[in-house]
C-alpha cells in the first residue's frame, strides 16, 4: 500500500524518550514581531528584486529590501501595529512584478500564487487591477482591513481553479488555508512541492500562449480559466501515465475490505470493514468491483517516472491501486480518496484495502494491513553491512509485505513459515522510543538477520525500517551492522516547521525550568544557543544546542522518522528528536523542552516574560 500509506502525515500520541523542545531566540535571532521574511519566486527564485510594503498605518519597511539569489528576503516594519501590509516585488531576475499580503509577522511569500489569489479577490471586491490597488491599499472596497480577513477565501478560490485545471496543490494546502502566502518553501523544483507547482503553472501558461505573468493575471481576473496543467504532471510533481494490466493478474478474486490503518470509507465509498467484495481483473484492461466496471488504468508518476508496482483505476473520487503489477503477483488493492490529494505527488488519503482474507497468525494480523510495495530511502549504512545488492545512501530500497505477513527486502525474505522466524510486537509499550514490529530469521548457527518495521504510534503506518545482521563472536560477544531506511520525503508540516526554525538563525534561549533529578547538561538560568540546518543531503535536517558561556555542544542530532514526533498543540507546533524537542509557539517565541517518559523535565525559552518570572536575566 506504499503509494498511499507511506506518504500519510502523522502526529505523535506520546513521546517517550529524552526530548528537548526549542522555541525562538533573543534579540536578532528570535522572530521579531515587527519582522517579515519569505521567498519571492516564479519557480526560480527572484534574485536582486526590490520588495516594498504598504501597510495599514501608512508606513512600510524601515530599510530597502533586496531579495537574495534564491529569492529569500527579510525586512522590518516600524511596529507590529503596522500590519496588515500589501507587498510587491519588482525588478530583479527573472524580471517580474508580483504582489502579496502579510497579515502577521513571520513568513510571507511573494509568488504567482499569492498574486493570482489577491488579483481575483480584489477584482471581485473593487474591480481594481493589482497595480492600482497597491498604489493605495488602505482605502476603498478592497482596503487592507477588508481584504486581510478574506485571505483564506482568496487562497481557496485559487486552489479550486488550479484543481479544475488539472494541477495538484501541495498536501499542506487544504481548503480554508492561507498556505501559499504563509507556508515556507524553497525555490528548488527538485524537492519543493510549491516550487514544482510554480514551474508547472509557468509551463502551462507558456503552452497556452500566455507569454507573461501579466497576461496570465489579466486572463484569470477577466473570467478565464487557468491554463491546463502540462501533460505528464500535476502542479507539484505528480501526474499519471497510461498503464496495462500484467497478464498474470487477470482473473476473478474473492477479497475482503479491511480499513486497517486507513480512515475507512466515510462519504467516499460504501464498503464496511471486513465486507466481502468480488473483483475481476479483465484481459481488456478493466477492473470490476462488485459489478462496477472501471477502465483506463494508469501509473502515478513519482519525480516524472511511473510507479510500476501499482496500476490504478478511478471511480469518481475513489482510486483503486492494485499491486504488484510489475511482477504479476497479486498482493492487494489499496483504496484511496482522490478528492484529498496530499504530499508532493498528490497521493490520495488512504481509506483501506481489498485483499484476501487474512490468515490467523501474529504476522498476518499486524503486518497484513500494511501489505504493499514500499520504496524507502536508505539514510544510513554501517560500513561492514553486506547485502544482496550494492545499497548506498540515497538509493531506494524496495520492501514488499503481503497479506500473510511475509516481508521481502533486498532479496531477503522474512516468512512466518520459516522455522527460525520470530515476530515481536513492540507497538504496545509506551516506554519505547520506537513503535515497531520486529522480525528475525537465522542465517546460520551464529548469525541472525532482523528487520524492524517502524510505525507511527497513532496510525501504525510505516515511517522507517531497519535491517540488522547480528553475528555471535563467542564468549558472549556480538557484532552487528545495519542499514537505516526512511519513507521520504518528510511530511510537509514537519519540513515547514524545521524551515521556519532554520530561518530564525542562531536562537538565544534561557533555561527557565530545571529538574535536578534529570541531567540535561544545563541548569536554571544557563544561556543556550539553538540552530537548525539542512544541507540537502540524505541526512538532511539537523539541530545543534550549545552552551553560550563556553561553546560546549550539549546536543546535535539529525531528524529521524523512526523516533521523530510532530505535534500541533495549543499555542504552537512541536517536533521531537531522540534527545530534544524543538517548539515554535504561535507568538514567535521558541522553547526547548527536555522530556523523559513523556514528562517535561527541563525547559529553555526565548520569552522575556518567562525568563524574568524564572528569576533569570534576559540576554
Amino acid at each position: 500500500m506504499t503509494a498511499f500509506a507511506y506518504r500519510l502525515p502523522w502526529c505523535a500520541a506520546l513521546l517517550v524518550t529524552t526530548l528537548l523542545s526549542a522555541c525562538g531566540g533573543d534579540g536578532g535571532s528570535r522572530q521579531n514581531p515587527n519582522s517579515l521574511h519569505g521567498t519571492a519566486a516564479v519557480g526560480a527564485g527572484i534574485a536582486s528584486g526590490t520588495v516594498s510594503a504598504r501597510c495599514a498605518d501608512g508606513t512600510g519597511f524601515t530599510d530597502t529590501i533586496t531579495t537574495e539569489a534564491n529569492g529569500i528576503w527579510r525586512g522590518s516594519l516600524a511596529s507590529a501595529a503596522a500590519l496588515p501590509c500589501a507587498l510587491r516585488v519588482e525588478g530583479g531576475t527573472p524580471a517580474v512584478t508580483l504582489y502579496s499580503l502579510a497579515t502577521r509577522a513571520g513568513n510571507v511569500n511573494i509568488t504567482p500564487l499569492t498574486d493570482l489569489a489577491l488579483a481575483l479577490q480584489i477584482n471581485a471586491l473593487s474591480g481594481q487591477a493589482l497595480p492600482d490597488w497597491f498604489a493605495d491599499p488602505t482605502t476603498g472596497d478592497a482596503g487592507l482591513d477588508t481584504l486581510a480577513p478574506q485571505l483564506a477565501s482568496a487562497a481557496t478560490a485559487l486552489r479550486t481553479a488550479l484543481v479544475n485545471a488539472g494541477y495538484t496543490p501541495p498536501g499542506n494546502w487544504p481548503n480554508g488555508s492561507t498556505a501559499p502566502f504563509t507556508a515556507p518553501f524553497t525555490a528548488n523544483p527538485a524537492s519543493d512541492p510549491y516550487d514544482q507547482l510554480l514551474e508547472q503553472l509557468g509551463d502551462g501558461s507558456q503552452g497556452s500562449g500566455l507569454d507573461s505573468h501579466d497576461a496570465l493575471r489579466a486572463s484569470f481576473t477577466s473570467g478565464g480559466s487557468l491554463p491546463q496543467a502540462p501533460a505528464g504532471g500535476g502542479g507539484n510533481g505528480g501526474g499519471t501515465s497510461p498503464a496495462t494490466v500484467h497478464a498474470s493478474l487477470t482473473g476473478t478474486y474473492s477479497l475482503v475490505f479491511y480499513a486497517g490503518g486507513g480512515e475507512g470509507c466515510g462519504n467516499a465509498c460504501d464498503f464496511i470493514d471486513e465486507q466481502a467484495v468480488s473483483v475481476v481483473v479483465g484481459e481488456d484492461n478493466t477492473l470490476s468491483i462488485d459489478g462496477t466496471v472501471l477502465d483506463n488504468p494508469y501509473h502515478r508518476l513519482f519525480d516524472g517516472s511511473p510507479h510500476l508496482p501499482e496500476i490504478i483505476w478511478r471511480d469518481g473520487d475513489v482510486e483503486y491501486a492494485l499491486s504488484s503489477n510489475d511482477t504479476g503477483t497479486f498482493n492487494e488493492i489499496n483504496v484511496g480518496d482522490a478528492s484529498r490529494p496530499q504530499g508532493p505527488f498528490g497521493v490520495p488519503v488512504f481509506i483501506g484495502q481489498l485483499r484476501a482474507e487474512q490468515a490467523d497468525t501474529p504476522a498476518a494480523e499486524k503486518l497484513g494491513p500494511l501489505a504493499g510495495v514500499y520504496a524507502p530511502t536508505l539514510i544510513e549504512k554501517t560500513v561492514t553491512f553486506s547485502g544482496n545488492s550494492a545499497l548506498t545512501p540515497g538509493s531506494s530500497v524496495f520492501v514488499e509485505i503481503d497479506a500473510q505477513g511475509v516481508v521481502t527486502v533486498d532479496g531477503y525474505q522474512f516468512d512466518p513459515a520459516d522455522p527460525s522466524y520470530r515476530f515481536n510486537d513492540y507497538t504496545t509499550n509506551p516506554s519505547r522510543p520506537e513503535f515497531a514490529y520486529h522480525l528475525s530469521i537465522e542465517e546460520s548457527a551464529s548469525q541472525t538477520l532482523s528487520f524492524d518495521v517502524i510505525v507511527s504510534p497513532d496510525m501504525l503506518i510505516p515511517v522507517a525500517w531497519r535491517l540488522t545482521r547480528t553475528t555471535q563472536l563467542g564468549g558472549g560477544a556480538f557484532s552487528s551492522s545495519t542499514i537505516e531506511l526512511e519513507e521520504r520525503p518528510l511530511p510537509d508540516e514537519e519540513t515547514a516547521l524545521l524551515s521556519e526554525l532554520k530561518a530564525l538563525g542562531d536562537i538565544t534561549l534561557t533555561v527557565i525550568e530545571d529538574d535536578t533529578s534529570y541531567n540535561s547538561g544545563y541548569v536554571l538560568c544557563d544561556e543556550l544557543r539553538l540552530s537548525v540546518s539542512d544541507d540537502g543531503a540524505v541526512n538532511s535536517w539537523r539541530y545543534a544546542l550549545v552552551k553560550a558561556s563556553n561553546g560546549t555542544t550539549l546536543s546535535s542530532e539529525f531528524y529521524r522518522r523512526s523516533y521523530g514526533r510532530y505535534v500541533e498543540e495549543s499555542g504552537g507546533r512541536r517536533i521531537g528528536f531522540l534527545r530534544n524537542h524543538l517548539v515554535l509557539r504561535e507568538d514567535g517565541q521558541v522553547e526547548v523542552q527536555a522530556r523523559f517518559l513523556g514528562n517535561l523535565k527541563d525547559r529553555a525559552s526565548s520569552d522575556p516574560a518567562e525568563i524574568s518570572a524564572a528569576g533569570c536575566a534576559s540576554h
